[in-house]
């Protein structure tokens, strides 16, 4: 065997083994998302799990210029996913250019790995980048409704912060869930859906809120009586977070058409 060949050998076979090693952890990351899935209940709303980013994609997130509040929406066209969010990074600000691919090609690997785990076809993804503020110094303790038919069981939504603040959510008792919801029925846009009061009743106890660790991801129940209230975080950095809502394209469809 010549050099030559053996250098081709000794390329291919590296080749093999990167390749094999990065389809064993992706499947661990897949089965870590489907681990969250399975822990919701009517009593666990939500339930994180681990990105699984690289310190060099920890670096890059957090290097990124954030000088607008802007967002980017996605209705299952994810085969443009990669270059509108690349282009959507790059215009949050100036010197974004160099990482704004890593960063999409990043996010389009969390989607890809929620939809292998939840076997669903397509995803509502939403990207949400913030400048510092205080509108959410008072939570905005919510739950999400139903998106698509058939309105019906506990289907469930993700939620991923790269850069700032997680989301913060709520383990609201049993016993406090009709009060929650009779106090959502009074409120209106006009008054922020009686935030202040929302905030009076629940409080700020450190049981009940719990916040993701850096780098964790979200998986949280939407639209039934067992729907996992959370809020926005107070932003007093910049904050990069995904939401992402799997579903069929005939739902995701649906959910536009609204």
């Amino acid at each position: 065997m010549n050099v030559k060949m053996f250098l081709y050998m000794y390329l291919f076979v590296n080749i093999f083994l990167v390749n094999v090693s990065l389809a064993i952890e992706n499947e661990k990351e897949i089965r870590e998302i489907q681990t969250a899935i399975k822990a919701l209940s009517p009593s666990r709303s939500f339930a994180y799990y681990d990105l699984h980013l690289s310190e060099d994609e920890k670096s890059t997130v957090n290097a990124l210029k954030i000088n607008k509040t802007d967002s980017y929406n996605n209705y299952g066209n994810l085969n443009v996913l990669e270059s509108e969010v690349r282009e959507f990074v790059k215009a949050l600000g100036k010197g974004n250019e160099t990482d704004a691919k890593e960063v999409a090609g990043l996010i389009v690997r969390l989607v890809n790995e929620i939809l292998q785990a939840s076997g669903r076809e397509t995803a509502w993804v939403a990207v949400r980048a913030f400048t510092p503020t205080s509108e959410y110094d008072v939570p905005r303790w919510h739950t999400d409704g139903y998106y698509f038919e058939p309105y019906s069981g506990d289907p469930y939504k993700f939620a991923l912060t790269l850069k700032g603040p997680p989301t913060l959510f709520y383990r609201l008792p049993d016993n406090k869930r009709e009060e929650f919801y009779a106090l959502w029925r009074k409120g209106t846009e006009q008054n922020d859906h009686n935030r202040q009061a929302f905030a009076d009743m629940l409080g700020r106890s450190k049981e009940a809120i719990s916040i993701a660790q850096p780098y964790q991801g979200a998986v949280f129940i939407v639209g039934s009586h067992n729907a996992a209230v959370h809020s926005e975080p107070p932003i007093k950095e910049e904050r990069l977070f995904i939401s992402i809502l799997p579903g069929s394209r005939t739902q995701i469809k649906e959910w536009e058409s609204k």
